[in-house]
């Protein structure tokens, strides 16, 4: 009797070990499945809220304000091809411009042409490649500079509107902003090894795109508030004439073909003078030739002068007894 009550009572209580252990289970289950139900949600509304988010703060920021205010972002570059007599002078007018203004020189390449001087044109001696960072609000009296210092040949300027590619991009970084925030709030609250390294993954790829869209950001910004100017600067002896009435074009194509002639006079002179060394080592055995057939002439001739001329020699008259000999002629 003893034996089966305390069998009774061992297996009453693994019962209910077992039923305890179950309820234990079941909690632990429905608890992790319902912090993941959430946390999966709460990604898909964030993503779903940084789409609505994009629209949402670029709305505000043009709402209620004029597209030709301060707030639109505006791109400015400028194309100048400029000719000078006094090329240094040029040169160091525009670096004392740029850094006046608060600009800097981005690039600048100085490279010599003097070659094309023996062709006999009126090409320039030099020439520059000069791209300046001006900013914004002193770029128009920086370019006014240029019109007055150097003969203007080429000038262009364009726009570029970059108002709603700006908004955009800074939107997008503000609802990432966002996200971060709340993925270090779960990081917090993380309970499991796998929940913590997915929040975790997902907190680096957002911080990235964040750094990214920041870079995008400080290109925009640095664009707009400083405009490029690239000028080219060439060297020349003779200016090319602006426009101009029908008597200035003729006066000054009458003066540009008298340099011409000029340069090409001086040219010439300068090559002949280069070259007179091959010139005379080309000179001397053609002289060798011609004084070799023309003394051997001029000797034969002087010797035929000289020479004492022959007497013609007479027929002599028949003798006397030839005379006698020869028979009488028939009267």
């Amino acid at each position: 009797m003893r034996d089966s009550k305390s069998r009774r009572r061992t297996g009453s209580l693994a019962v209910c070990l077992a039923l305890l252990l179950a309820v234990c289970m079941t909690a632990c289950s429905s608890a992790s499945s319902s912090y993941n139900s959430n946390s999966s949600a709460g990604y898909a509304g964030q993503h779903d809220y940084e789409e609505s988010t994009s629209s949402q703060a670029m709305d505000k920021q043009l709402e209620g304000k004029d597209p030709g205010e301060a707030l639109r972002k505006i791109v400015r570059t400028f194309h100048f091809t400029l000719e000078t007599q006094d090329f240094d002078t040029l040169i160091s007018r525009i670096q004392t411009s740029t850094k006046e203004t608060g600009g800097y020189l981005e690039n600048f390449t100085v490279s010599d042409r003097s070659s094309s001087r023996s062709a006999g044109t009126s090409q320039g001696l030099r020439s520059a490649d000069i791209t300046a960072r001006i900013p914004q609000e002193k770029v128009d009296s920086f370019c006014a500079g240029l019109q007055q210092d150097g003969n203007v040949i080429y000038h262009s300027e364009e726009a570029q509107d970059i108002t709603l590619s700006y908004s955009d991009v800074q939107a997008r970084c503000d609802s990432l902003r966002q996200e971060q925030e709340r993925l270090q709030e779960l990081m917090e609250s993380a309970e499991t090894i796998d929940d913590l390294i997915t929040l975790q993954e997902r907190l680096s790829e957002v911080s990235y795109q964040i750094e990214s869209y920041e870079s995008q950001l400080r290109t925009y910004d640095s664009s707009v508030n400083y405009s490029t100017v690239s000028i080219s600067v060439s060297e020349v002896e003779v200016l090319k004439p602006t426009a101009q009435s029908f008597t200035g074009r003729v006066q000054q194509g009458f003066t540009r073909s008298l340099d011409n002639i000029a340069i090409g006079m001086t040219n010439f002179a300068i090559w002949f003078l280069a070259f007179s060394p091959y010139l005379l080592l080309m000179a001397l055995p053609a002289a060798i030739v011609l004084l070799a057939i023309f003394i051997p002439k001029h000797r034969r001739k002087k010797k035929m002068r000289t020479a004492p001329a022959r007497q013609p020699m007479q027929p002599s008259e028949p003798s006397q007894e030839n005379a006698e000999n020869q028979p009488p002629r028939d009267e």
